[in-house]
């Protein structure tokens, strides 16, 4: 069981691969209701991820997360203040299950890690426009786990192909330019961005 919250929009997700309940304002002292969101073509998917955006230096309040079901090429676009699905966004072309997601406020861009479906091979990044969810950058071959800095000014990749290497880009406009790499024998498994 995984827990995520977001206190923007005071609610708390609480997810298993069977299936995602919203809990409303899960601080007050009162009686909860559980919330579900809507079925897909009328049945409820295994639901895989639940990728909640969560709150940046920049003060951005997104309106959306994305959802992935077991081995599909694609992300649901869920309302997180209607719990409704408003999107399908299609990485059949790409050959993208996504297995990581981070949110950059600045230029509004989403950073997919993809993997394969059958092996669970990584096959590099997508980088999306949040607003239309159309691919505006590809880089299959950086592979790893992306982490934007609370100034969403940066995203770091931490791939363990064959070695470790971290990967610096910078956010702009266009998508996500390259700045640096360095390589390492440390075993760095995780990021964590600290305030300044």
């Amino acid at each position: 069981m995984s827990s995520s919250s977001s206190s923007s929009s005071s609610l708390h997700y609480k997810y298993w691969y069977l299936s995602t309940q919203v809990i409303r304002y899960a601080s007050q002292k009162k009686k909860h209701h559980t919330v579900h969101p809507e079925p897909i073509d009328g049945h409820f998917d295994l639901v895989k991820n639940l990728f909640i955006p969560p709150t940046q230096d920049l003060g951005h309040d997104f309106r959306y997360a994305y959802v992935t079901h077991t081995n599909q090429r694609g992300l649901y676009k869920l309302d997180l203040a209607n719990m409704k699905y408003v999107k399908t966004v299609d990485l059949t072309p790409y050959n993208c299950v996504p297995q990581g997601l981070v949110y950059s406020s600045l230029h509004g861009l989403v950073v997919v890690d993809c993997t394969e479906p059958m092996t669970g091979r990584r096959t590099g990044q997508l980088v999306l426009d949040y607003l239309t969810d159309a691919v505006v950058g590809v880089k299959s071959s950086l592979v790893g786990q992306p982490y934007v800095t609370p100034d969403s000014q940066l995203v770091v990749t931490v791939d363990t192909k064959s070695r470790v290497k971290i990967v610096v880009q910078r956010v702009t406009e266009h998508g996500l330019d390259y700045l640096y790499d360095v390589s390492t024998t440390l075993n760095v498994s995780d990021i964590t961005f600290f305030p300044s």
